[in-house]
Order: structure tokens, then sequence, then C-alpha cells
């Protein structure tokens, strides 16, 4: 097994428990997304990239992702990857239902005990909905018009954003501040007081997640208006992305397939800038708590389709 950094310029269609490409989510792995990036190469089991970012309270938080053009990533091998390195806690972001035990065991085998768990339905907007979204989004500005107004959350925001949301933990705000300045998001302000009422943000790309509705403005749709308006702003960002493509593999379709080659991803890689912003697959996703029916039933309205389990866990070293 051979293991090296990542570079920008190696772009690879890659997934959570990749199995299907035209249902799993694609993620453009770089160092301007993913922190502490590693690509695994194994040659008979085909290859995986494991993150691996220390936080401010100690643990370490690690996503593993697996090329869509070598099945499935070896999860156990993963595990034994990061209790090598003997972290105190170490928490899971996505991880495959599938994976869940193969990474307990590994865990378990190395004195380490199960601290939490949080299974979640993986939801994607694979079709192209951008004139439907933005249709819905004209209506409710009407209906809504003279009490509400669609708009974007700013860095005074991020306080009350953080306040408010179910995993908030010792740096989040900082982590919310961020992706307010370098990310999409979108929220619905009283206007009366200016205040945000509902808002979603953009925590990974291509990833709409932690929707929230303030308690006295729910049950009346604000949370499917902002959720609708960030998927359009997605959708959008992709459809561009997808046409300048397009004009690429036009314009130098012979440099961009020996760049491809080189890569390692063959006829199938996708190409783009570092620091794009661009995922391969382009399909717009979201995670949503199993528990948590009213999201599910805003999912399938907007026309996204559940596509699995995925799992927030974590394990810390027994005492």
């Amino acid at each position: 097994m051979s293991m090296h950094e990542l570079v920008a310029t190696k772009h690879i269609h890659w997934a959570h428990a990749a199995t299907d490409s035209s249902k799993l989510r694609s993620v453009l792995l770089h160092p301007a997304h993913y922190k502490g990036l590693t690509l695994y190469e194994q040659r008979s089991r085909g290859s995986y990239a494991l993150t691996h970012e220390e936080l401010q309270d100690g643990a370490v938080r690690c996503s593993v992702f697996g090329n869509l053009d070598h099945g499935q990533p070896d999860y156990a091998h993963a595990a034994q990857q990061i209790v090598q390195q003997q972290p105190q806690e170490c928490r899971f972001s996505a991880l495959p239902g599938a994976a869940v035990e193969h990474t307990r065991q590994v865990f378990e085998a190395s004195a380490y005990q199960q601290h939490y768990i949080n299974p979640c339905f993986q939801y994607v907007l694979a079709g192209q909905l951008l004139g439907q979204l933005q249709q819905q989004c004209t209506q409710m500005a009407q209906k809504f018009a003279g009490a509400y107004e669609l708009s974007t959350l700013q860095q005074q925001d991020a306080a009350l954003v953080d306040g408010l949301w179910t995993f908030r933990s010792p740096g989040s705000q900082a982590m919310i501040e961020q992706l307010i300045a370098e990310r999409h998001n979108a929220c619905v302000r009283s206007t009366s007081t200016g205040e945000p009422v509902a808002w979603v943000l953009e925590p990974e790309p291509g990833c709409a997640g932690m929707l929230h509705t303030v308690e006295g403005h729910r049950k009346k749709g604000l949370a499917k208006w902002a959720f609708a308006s960030l998927l359009s702003k997605l959708q959008l960002q992709h459809q561009q992305q997808e046409e300048q493509l397009q004009q690429q593999q036009q314009q130098q379709p012979a440099a961009m397939m020996r760049q491809a080659d080189s890569s390692g991803c063959g006829a199938v890689g996708r190409v783009g800038g570092a620091g794009s912003g661009c995922w391969p697959g382009g399909h717009v996703y979201c995670y949503v708590v199993q528990e948590n029916t009213a999201s599910m039933q805003l999912m399938e309205s907007l026309g996204l389709t559940n596509t699995g389990t995925y799992v927030w866990v974590g394990f810390k070293q027994q005492d």
C-alpha cells in the first residue's frame, strides 16, 4: 500500500459508500475544503480517502470517501489508520450505515467505546429542477410579502445561528462565520424586526444543512422557502460549472484527456480548477435525522430522494 497527500490537481469521482454514482453525491476533494486529507491506494482492495481534522477540544473528526470507480472502500483499514494515532476521541461524519459495524469492531478492539451515534437519511436532488425551485420561491415571496423577506445570513447573524444549533460546540460559531463568508446560504427575515427567523447553510460543497426555524414562526412554510432558495443557488452553480467544463472539453479535449489519465481517473475523471468549489456528479444533497419526519416531508416536497442511511458516530478511549 502506498500513501500520499491528495493535491489540488488530482480530481476524481468520490462519494461516501460509493455504490451508485447516479444516486450518491460526489465531492471534489482538495485541501481548500477538506482538512487533513490523505489518499490511501490499495491495488487489491481499491482506494479510499480519509480526512483527519484536529478539533479545538482535542478530538479528531474523520470522514471516509470511496472512489466511485473502485467500489466500496475498506472501512476497517481506515479505522485502523485512525486508532494507530491513538486519539482521545474520534468523531465520524456521514459514515455509511453498512460501515458502522466494521468501524466499531476496530475501535472496540483497541480499547475505545462508542460515545454517541446519530443515524441520518441522505436526500439527493438528482434532477434538473432549477426552474421549479425558482418558481416556488417566487410564489412564496408573493405569499409572505409585507411580513417576511428572503435574504442571506450576515456575520452578525452567526451568534444567533450558533446559539440555536442542536450540535453547538466550542468553535462552532467560528465555523458558522466561515461558512457565511465563503459559501452559499439563505434565510428568511421578519420585515418588522429585520432578524432572521429561518435559515439554511452549505456546510459542505453541494450540501444544504443546518436548517432551522425560530419558535413562533414555524409551520408557515418559511423553512421551505429558505431551503428552496439555497437549492436553486446550488443547482445554478452546478449548471454553470458544467457549461464551463463542456467548453473546456471542446476547446482542449486532448489536453484534458491527458490530464485525466495522469490523475489516475481515466476517461471518467472530472477536471476543474483548484479551489473552484464544484463537486463532481453535481448532486445537491442534505442529511436529515431519522426521527425528523417534518424535514423528511419537506425534502420529498421539493423533489429530493432518500438514498440511504449515513451515521454520525463518536468513539472515546475507555477510562
